[in-house]
């Protein structure tokens, strides 16, 4: 079972944080899937925030983890580490 816990949505898409640390997007008008990717090994997704202007999405772990989503590279606020995303 899904355990969502933590939503945000901007324009046409919808984002949902999961309790295994997964981040869904999701497209609201159809109610597709797009994509999912793994934020956190050990640990729930507590936050979800999308920038409406640049549509960076920030993910939190409810610790000290922040992640930061752009369209081309995810940042780490814990160790600066960055690589693709699917999109």
């Amino acid at each position: 079972m899904l355990r969502i816990t933590a939503l945000d949505a901007c324009g046409n898409y919808g984002y949902a944080g999961t309790h295994g640390g997964l981040l869904y997007l999701w497209e609201l008008s159809s109610g597709r899937k797009v994509t999912g990717t793994q934020c956190f090994n050990s640990g729930r997704v507590s936050c979800v925030s999308v920038d409406s202007k640049s549509g960076a999405v920030a993910v939190t772990d409810g610790g000290c983890h922040v992640l930061l989503y752009t369209q081309d590279k995810v940042q780490a606020a814990d160790d600066g580490a960055d690589g693709r995303i699917p999109v």
